[in-house]
């Protein structure tokens, strides 16, 4: 497995080991000319790879980004325990869904997602406590309302002025999932990019395999 960041490592940030808001941060495949997951050969890091047990699925591992990304958010809330918090998660997408994972992995309180299609609530009901529906409930404007004094608001867009998740969010995430920490993350993992473009409500994230042997 690979973590995706590029990072100069001689910058002022680079240098105080602050990688994620490097002055010249890409991302492998995005905005870099070293290859990507649909290359036969791409050129990355021996210190940015992660060895995978064979026993854990490819599918899987898809979705480690994005439970890097969660893992991310959830520390720049500054929670170490979530015992007796109640979160709200206002998304059902990858990211949304990573965050609820993560979520579930620990000892928490309640637990609620605001979901807006029709059917990913079904996808989502299965780890959380409750469901929203932002079309009908005014859930943003209700739980920032909600939020008492001393409450704490993630915007995973932009995280304390950090543009992306650390080598430690990375290694951690990679660690966890080896342990089986994420249950039913294969539940997650669905096919079908028609069914995608089709039935958007129907599907989380798709995984594509390009043709030959990988």
């Amino acid at each position: 497995m690979v973590d995706p960041r590029l990072y100069c490592t001689h910058c002022h940030a680079c240098m105080a080991t602050d990688t994620n808001i490097c002055s010249k941060w890409e991302l492998l495949g995005l905005s870099s000319n070293d290859g990507d997951g649909y290359s036969e050969y791409a050129a990355i890091n021996e210190d940015m790879c992660y060895v995978r047990p064979d026993s854990e699925p490819l599918s899987e591992a898809a979705l480690i980004e994005h439970l890097t990304v969660a893992r991310h958010a959830a520390r720049s809330s500054g929670f170490n325990d979530y015992q007796d918090k109640t979160i709200l998660i206002l998304s059902g997408g990858p990211v949304g869904l990573a965050a609820i994972i993560c979520a579930g992995s620990k000892r928490r309180g309640k637990l609620i997602v605001s979901v807006p299609t029709t059917k990913r609530p079904q996808q989502t009901a299965q780890f959380v406590d409750a469901v929203l529906d932002p079309r009908k409930e005014k859930v943003l404007k209700d739980g920032m309302d909600a939020l008492r004094r001393g409450g704490t608001y993630v915007n995973c867009r932009r995280l304390g002025g950090r543009r992306f998740y650390t080598a430690q969010d990375f290694k951690e995430t990679v660690d966890d999932w080896i342990a089986g920490k994420f249950k039913g993350l294969g539940d997650v993992v669905t096919k079908g990019l028609e069914k995608l473009v089709n039935n958007k409500d129907d599907h989380v994230k798709i995984l594509v395999t390009p043709p030959g042997t990988l």
